[in-house]
């Protein structure tokens, strides 16, 4: 509130003649029972629920519950963020934050009186106090609950900005019902999906928590925030983060690729651990390498493993120990990489080398030129047989 210059009352005045004449103005105004519910967020300095900037008149009965926030200035207040005169008999609860000069009732003022706040200040630097970060004038009968905040610019004075606890203040007369009322309230992609109601003091079960609504390719969780002993409203928000598809492991192979790789839905914070075990004889056949893969948890129970051989073996069956058991299982190729599925959170697997066809063939073919060998020989000998018959 503030004179308009370009109204000013004396140039509507015609002054005739060259007499001398005094005149006396005098500029009244009044704010009274207005209440802020909505957020406001300025740039600049003077920020407040109810008024910017009073250069005049007076504040009175005013109540102030949104969140008031400056990006960039001071003078911030839940009912007004500078004030030069009075602002008596008023409340905030709301959450306030800016620079310098940051108050429940206002960021500067001259004179405050029988004012009350519950106040969460969430960003200051100087001069920040629970009823005003600085008092020009005169303070009386403000009283203000809070556990780290004090009255006046991080002072508090008895009978001018007093601390009293939350049962006194709900005592006190006329004390609005929105300081009994609190809530929670939990936002997803932008709606609510709940709000929950909570008394001064209480703590919230966890699982009390709503079920985050799902975002096709993302994993998602409620922001953190501390559900014991509640006292002031809050909004905890949905945090989705795009999963990660593979994990690689640390290995190595000579061309700078993974070993391994591990498909699913994972977040970023997640890591495979690949542990080298001692070569095992399967079957006969010694296994060139062999792994232990540990998995996190996904929600899933199978996973797709891509697999690189050593540089020297070019042929290999995949084997998983099943329960002291090794089970040969099916892979596919994908690039330079084998492809096979393990179950479970924990798997052992080894490459075993896939036995030579050349021996198998060789002899294979010896058995068969030996029977066609066998089979000319056994012609030629009817023949001689049927010509010395004849």
């Amino acid at each position: 509130m503030a004179v308009e210059h370009d109204l000013d009352p004396e140039d509507d005045i015609d002054i005739e003649g060259k007499l001398s004449t005094d005149f006396d103005y005098s500029t009244k105004a009044v704010i009274r029972s207005c209440t802020n519910r909505g957020r406001v967020t300025g740039k600049k300095d003077g920020t407040g629920g109810i008024a910017g900037e009073v250069d005049l008149g007076c504040i009175i009965e005013c109540y102030g519950y949104g969140e008031i926030k400056s990006t960039g200035g001071n003078y911030v207040g839940g009912i007004a963020g500078s004030c030069k005169t009075l602002i008596r008999d008023s409340y905030a609860k709301c959450v306030l934050s800016g620079t310098d000069y940051i108050g429940g009732v206002a960021g500067s003022i001259k004179d405050v009186k029988n004012c009350n706040t519950l106040i969460k200040i969430t960003d200051s630097d100087e001069y920040a106090g629970t009823i005003a970060g600085e008092v020009t004038g005169t303070a009386e009968s403000n009283y203000f609950v809070s556990d780290d905040l004090a009255g006046i610019d991080g002072v508090s004075y008895s009978g001018k900005a007093e601390p009293v606890s939350y049962d006194e203040l709900i005592l006190s007369e006329d004390i609005p019902e929105e300081f009994k009322d609190f809530k929670l309230t939990f936002i997803a992609n932008g709606d609510t999906v709940l709000v929950y109601d909570f008394e001064y003091g209480d703590s919230m079960p966890e699982e009390a928590l709503p079920v985050i609504p799902v975002r096709d390719g993302y994993q998602a969780h409620w922001e953190d925030y501390d559900y014991s002993d509640l006292t002031f409203d809050g909004t905890i928000n949905a945090v989705y983060d795009k999963y990660v598809t593979a994990l690689e492991s640390g290995q190595m192979r000579t061309d700078d690729r993974a070993m391994l790789l591990v498909e699913g839905r994972f977040t970023t914070e997640d890591a495979i651990t690949v542990t080298k075990e001692n070569n095992p004889d399967i079957n006969g056949r010694n296994a060139s390498e062999c792994f232990t893969v540990n998995i996190p948890d996904d929600g899933q129970q199978e996973h797709l493993v891509h697999y690189i051989l050593p540089e020297k073996v070019k042929n290999a069956d995949i084997m998983i120990l099943q329960n002291g058991t090794w089970n040969k299982t099916g892979t596919d190729t994908d690039g330079r990489y084998m492809t096979f599925t393990v179950s479970g959170s924990e798997v052992t697997f080894a490459a075993v080398k896939t036995a030579s066809v050349l021996p198998t063939a060789i002899i294979a073919g010896i058995i068969l030129i030996s029977v066609i060998i066998l089979i000319m020989r056994c012609r030629k000998r009817r023949k001689k047989k049927k010509a010395i018959a004849e």
